[in-house]
């Protein structure tokens, strides 16, 4: 077995165990900075790139979206169903939201709904990119009200444009 072949296995052993651990909630990843802030390496500032709820019950497509937006300093928290996503989004406000549409307990697309018709207009500008390996996800996200769409599969640069674009700063 190359070395290369023994480190992915590795780190699956890894991820299936961190994802997979009984004591974890329907909320996963909890943010490691509460504040979002980050120090910029150069100027020894803080800057913050905002505060990000990913809803998605894969959890390794989860895990994969989260190491990316941490390494791109993002405070990032992943819930597993729409009703989570909608107490989450209550609760705390993110700056993001990048919902799957297929979830279990509530739909991707009621939880939008949720979220976009609740009375509180700090929750209801939340800005959500619907994600979907659907072929019809762009009409299916019309009727939601959702700020974009990322239609899976899709490439890191993709995400991170996408985050960028929509994010509330």
């Amino acid at each position: 077995m190359s070395t290369g072949t023994s480190e992915a296995n590795q780190n699956a052993t890894r991820l299936t165990s961190q994802t997979t651990s009984p004591d974890r909630s329907t909320i996963h990843n909890e943010p490691q900075r509460e504040t979002g802030q980050v120090q910029d390496q150069q100027t020894g500032t803080n800057s913050e790139r905002g505060h990000v709820l990913i809803v998605e019950d894969d959890l390794i497509i989860a895990d994969l979206i989260d190491q990316i937006l941490r390494f791109e300093s993002f405070n990032v928290v992943h819930v597993t169903d729409g009703r989570s996503a909608v107490e989450y989004a209550k609760a705390n406000v993110p700056d993001l939201i990048l919902m799957d549409l297929m979830l279990p307990v509530m739909s991707g697309m009621d939880a939008s709904r949720a979220i976009k018709s609740d009375p509180d207009e700090q929750v209801n500008q939340i800005p959500i990119v619907a994600m979907s390996a659907g072929v019809n996800l762009r009409a299916t996200a019309n009727g939601l009200s959702v700020e974009g769409v990322l239609a899976k599969p899709f490439d890191i640069d993709e995400l991170l444009a996408t985050v960028d674009i929509h994010i509330r700063r």
